[in-house]
């Protein structure tokens, strides 16, 4: 099997990199990690002079179960340890989308929550450091890095979760960091629509979002993307393009280019949902947004 390598270890140019998240909702079975190394692959090999950062969440469902596993042996785990757990989840899936590309003849790096570059800072409060030299080394011998989402270590070497759809802010805070092009976000959906497209077939897609209108979706529920994610992009500029895995899938992307000019019918349909607090992964089910779920404006992501 021929394993592609690169000849250079010089770091790359920050023009030359691309992020992209896997999200969990598309993993539920190893046929899905084959079919998002499909994807990588393909992506890689169109454009052959970028760098590739790939950040992967847990398998869908997993989270819970863990979770479940660990209140059988103790009615409240202790944060550090759930925390720890919960790693196994994300680490599993790094280990086997590296597998997977690794069967496809792609060389991969497959780094922990150690090797990221995440630092959570205990002085700032949640802030959150990148160390990007940590990704830069991983790229020497090849072009794409593996890494989780969702969390970070701290000062003293643990490790902590960045909040319930902490892997989206995760992409984001690398991206930003390491200057990258974008930072793709690949869902179960392809992208923002109108209304949701599981449940409605004539569902229009929304090319273009600016970061202000993203966070109005997210403030009325839409969980597409983690709403720190969002403001995280903001900030650094970053440009999110939200799409399926499929190479036909439409796509949303989110920054302050033109914005969507709709006449936005759901604004007055909507129901404002107040956010689900989450200084900590939440996997109970959160209170649910009955007017939403009848204008058909939340997109589970």
């Amino acid at each position: 099997m021929c394993i592609h390598e690169i000849s250079s270890g010089r770091i790359p140019s920050p023009t030359s990199i691309a992020v992209i998240k896997i999200g969990g909702s598309i993993l539920h079975d190893l046929a899905a990690y084959e079919e998002a190394a499909g994807y990588i692959r393909n992506r890689v090999a169109r454009v052959p002079h970028e760098r590739w950062l790939i950040v992967v969440s847990a398998r869908h469902g997993e989270t819970d179960r863990l979770e479940r596993l660990a209140r059988r042996m103790h009615i409240r785990p202790e944060g550090d340890v759930l925390d720890l757990l919960w790693s196994t989840g994300e680490l599993r899936s790094v280990a086997l989308l590296s597998l997977c590309l690794t069967n496809l003849g792609v060389k991969s790096r497959a780094l922990n929550v150690h090797q990221s570059g995440l630092i959570r800072r205990c002085a700032d409060g949640h802030a959150v450091g990148v160390d990007r030299h940590r990704i830069e080394n991983a790229w020497i011998g090849s072009r794409i890095a593996v890494v989780p989402g969702f969390f970070a270590r701290t000062e003293d070497e643990g490790t902590v979760n960045l909040g319930r759809g902490g892997s989206d802010r995760t992409a984001v805070l690398l991206a930003a960091a390491l200057g990258a092009a974008r930072c793709e976000v690949i869902k179960d959906v392809a992208g923002y629509h109108d209304r949701d497209p599981n449940r409605y077939r004539d569902a229009r897609p929304i090319a273009r979002l600016s970061y202000a209108q993203a966070l109005e979706f997210a403030d009325n529920g839409c969980r597409v993307l983690q709403r720190e994610a969002i403001v995280a992009a903001a900030e650094a500029g970053v440009a999110i393009v939200v799409r399926g895995l499929r190479d036909s899938s439409t796509e949303t992307w989110i920054h302050d280019g033109v914005p969507w000019e709709a006449s936005e019918p759901w604004a007055s349909l909507i129901e404002t949902v107040p956010p689900v607090p989450h200084p900590r992964r939440q996997t109970t089910t959160p209170p649910r947004a009955t007017a939403l779920d009848e204008a058909a404006v939340q997109i589970l992501g």
